[in-house]
């Protein structure tokens, strides 16, 4: 059970880099289309033990390559793997260990359960027990008044506001309901629910808490731009929303409308987002889901299965056979090499476990048991043969031209290697340069989240010295603000054509990335098709030393 929760996390994970990724190559800015995107991969995170259970691709895995050892040494096969050696205790304690694996997951996940559950519960008696306020500015919805919170919350379809309500201005009436109708319209809570069931489900997963603090920030952004539209000034929103967020307390469950947590940011995005964001209609957000879903289905839908395939030749010093003496150190395991894409099967020919050893190195396409098997003759062979294995016997080539002509075969792939070699070393060129740029941009970044923050300052200490000083004349301060807004505009457009400017440097260098990548691809395909041909010609080459006698059984 545990085996698979971690494997349907690893999936969601891969899907959100996915889909993280698109969403920052292609700029993303606008906040409904990020929330849209990222409840898509809720529901398929939410799904994804279902959607494992649709085999929609089968892959195959690649063997990997491993090092020649000539007959009399008496090494360790460096695999990839680790060879453990369990002893009776040792398998009763790992035996231990994993059934303690479900309770330790329980003793997590059953509270985080039973928490969502009884906040949803207190929450509803605070909706039942709240009283209907029949008013113009409601416009409809079903608004509720209760005592027992300070700020707006929307729990499902009920929006919930304080008993000082009675004292707001038309202007944060507006505020308020623009704000708490947008999280109606949305299904902001449902969505919140269905976020906090997916991390306690997967409370073990970094991804599944930080895609619910990104949903609840996300939804808070479309909200207050909801707001902001019907206020029509972003400057008198901040200073509602701080009003409000004096004395918010929250409850169980819900939504509220000034959350401490996110306070900053939003305060920051409100002051320093100059031009309103454009809404998204429902059409247009369920076409993005649709089209999202084939990534999920594709995720959750492939399967592997074990699979031979072709490597590249490993350049390891060839080393003398030396008489048997005891406590020989191992051979150190050879750095891993970039396997080369699996040979396609086809009606020219066919593939078949074979063992290449030549000039000190070896080249092994071989799985499960006849992996074993050339493994057994390639460390009784003292010099260069061939070994392959046909109709289940075991054969061996040792004529000298034969092996040489078999090497040859696989020879064009290493200059292949070699420029895709080159090409990632241009890649990564590019890509320090990008994240230079990255980095400017983050400077900027911080640059005018401390300016929004040192003009938030200001606000709310001026609103502060007009409460304690009692002044009765609001207009008072209004020229000292009005030149305040002008330098922060001001500074806030200095700060974003930088950020423009940068933008337009990483789009240059993402276009010669996008050309690297394309030539990679050309390159990636150009290698298969060799190694097929490759292993076409072995298999031509094998069956005729058979037919000859150049091969000799070796079982």
């Amino acid at each position: 059970m545990m085996a698979f929760l971690v494997e349907a996390a690893l999936r969601s994970l891969l899907l959100g880099l996915a889909v993280g990724l698109g969403l920052r190559l292609m700029r993303v800015r606008n906040p409904q289309v990020e929330m849209t995107a990222w409840i898509t991969v809720l529901a398929a995170s939410l799904a994804m033990p279902l959607l494992m259970q649709m085999v929609l691709l089968r892959l195959p895995a690649s063997m990997a390559m491993l090092p020649h050892i000539v007959q009399g040494t008496d090494h360790r096969v460096a695999t990839g793997t680790h060879v453990h050696v369990h002893t009776a205790s040792a398998m009763a304690e790992q035996w231990s260990l994993v059934d303690m694996l479900p309770i330790a997951y329980g003793l997590v996940a059953l509270p985080l359960m039973l928490r969502l559950v009884t906040g949803l519960m207190v929450t509803w008696r605070i909706v039942r027990d709240a009283r209907p306020i029949r008013a113009d500015w409601t416009r409809g919805a079903d608004v509720r008044v209760t005592a027992r919170i300070l700020a707006p919350v929307t729990f499902g379809r009920v929006i919930l506001v304080p008993i000082s309500f009675i004292g707001w201005s038309p202007a944060k009436r507006r505020a308020v309901m623009g704000h708490e109708l947008s999280h109606i319209e949305h299904h902001d809570f449902t969505v919140q629910v269905l976020s906090q069931l997916h991390s306690a489900v997967f409370w073990f997963s970094p991804f599944a808490w930080w895609l619910q603090v990104r949903l609840a920030a996300l939804a808070e952004t479309t909200s207050d731009e909801a707001a902001i539209a019907r206020v029509g000034d972003r400057v008198g929103y901040a200073e509602i929303l701080l009003d409000i967020a004096v004395g918010a307390r929250g409850i169980p469950a819900g939504i509220a409308m000034a959350r401490p947590a996110l306070m900053r940011q939003r305060i920051e995005h409100i002051l320093s987002q100059a031009a309103p964001v454009v809404a998204l209609a429902p059409w247009r957000r369920m076409l993005l889901a649709a089209a999202l879903l084939p990534a999920a289905f594709l995720i959750g839908g492939t399967s592997w299965y074990a699979k031979a395939a072709s490597l590249p030749l490993l350049a390891v010093p060839a080393i003398p056979a030396v008489p048997a003496i005891p406590a020989i150190p191992a051979i150190p395991a050879i750095p891993s090499i970039p396997a080369i894409p699996a040979a396609a099967s086809g009606d020219d020919g066919d593939t078949r476990p074979f063992a290449i050893l030549t000039g000190g190195h070896s080249m092994i396409s071989a799985g499960g048991g006849e992996l074993d098997r050339l493994l057994a003759a390639r460390d009784k062979v003292g010099g260069e043969a061939v070994l392959f294995l046909a109709d289940g016997r075991l054969y061996g080539i040792t004529d000298p031209a034969l092996v040489e002509q078999a090497a040859d075969l696989f020879r064009p792939e290493n200059d292949l290697a070699e420029k895709e070699r080159d090409l990632a070393e241009q890649q990564k060129e590019l890509g320090q340069q990008q994240a230079d740029l990255g980095r400017q941009q983050g400077d900027l970044g911080r640059k005018m989240g401390e300016l929004s923050k040192h003009y938030s300052e200001r606000l709310a200490s001026q609103a502060a010295g007009a409460v304690e000083a009692s002044l009765t004349d609001p207009d008072q301060a209004a020229p000292d603000r009005e030149e305040q807004k002008q330098e922060y505009k001001q500074a806030m457009d200095d700060l974003a054509q930088e950020q423009r400017e940068l933008g337009r440097a990483q789009g240059r260098l993402g276009a010669q990335q996008g050309k690297l990548g394309a030539q990679q691809g050309k390159l990636g395909r150009e290698q298969s098709r060799v190694a097929h041909e490759g292993d076409v010609k072995l298999a031509k080459l094998l069956d005729a030393a058979v037919a000859s006698g150049t091969a000799k059984a070796m079982e």
